[in-house]
């Protein structure tokens, strides 16, 4: 039993560094040469208004990762985690779907929709991340326990408030799962909506509550000062 599991602990280890190599192998140019342009030029200018930017038009997690945790301008740090994450998602589909890492990897990561999202080079770890916490919350709410619901809408919640695309993202998850799955019953699609309108609550707080809080901070610390 011990020998299988290390050969299964290896055996996934060694997906995850030839889905690396693969992402590092795609994007790599843009840790040595970043790309100016899209929304860099914006963060080059005025980083703090490009986050408040993201504000205005309901992108709200986005916006506070940014503040939390890249409080100033690192493109170098942003290209290497969006890479590596990248990675990261290739590697779970791999292990969730039991596809080929080298058939998917080399298909991902060059398709030409994943190109454009990895040129939008000052939020592209961040959607990839959302992305990973979408895929991770419907897998574990229809195939583990229906009340991780309590804990997924508020994780598909924020990642929405990243990149409002990712709720097409969280759609289709939760179609494809549903899908696969060999026995459906009508829990499946009533924990399945309690996620997807709960998700969309979540966003809409986040967007109408954080943010006008944070807005109402704002202008009492410029009237004070």
């Amino acid at each position: 039993t011990g020998g299988m599991l290390y050969t299964l602990l290896l055996d996934a280890y060694v997906d995850f560094i030839v889905a690396l190599c693969i992402s590092f192998l795609g994007y790599g140019i843009f840790i040595i040469y970043p790309t100016v342009g899209i929304d860099t030029e914006a963060a080059i200018l005025g980083y703090d208004e490009l986050i408040l930017s993201w504000r205005t038009i309901s992108r709200t997690g986005l916006s506070l990762i940014k503040e939390i945790f890249f409080p100033t301008y690192n493109q170098l740090l942003n290209n290497v985690l969006a890479i590596v994450f990248m990675a990261l998602l290739v590697w779970i589909i791999s292990q969730m779907f039991k596809l080929n890492i080298w058939v998917l990897s080399l298909i991902f990561i060059f398709m030409p929709f994943t190109y454009s999202q990895m040129y939008f080079q000052m939020q592209s770890f961040e959607v990839i991340l959302g992305s990973i916490i979408v895929l991770i919350s419907v897998y574990l709410l229809l195939n583990i326990n229906y009340y991780l619901v309590f804990i997924t809408v508020f994780l598909t919640g924020f990642s929405i408030s990243i990149y409002q695309s990712i709720f097409d993202y969280l759609l289709a998850c939760t179609a494809l799962f549903l899908l696969i799955k060999k026995e459906i019953v009508i829990k499946d699609f009533i924990f399945s909506s309690i996620n997807i309108v709960g998700s969309f609550i979540v966003y809409w707080i986040l967007n109408n509550c954080v943010w006008q809080n944070k807005s109402a901070e704002l202008c009492k610390g410029k009237m004070q000062s």
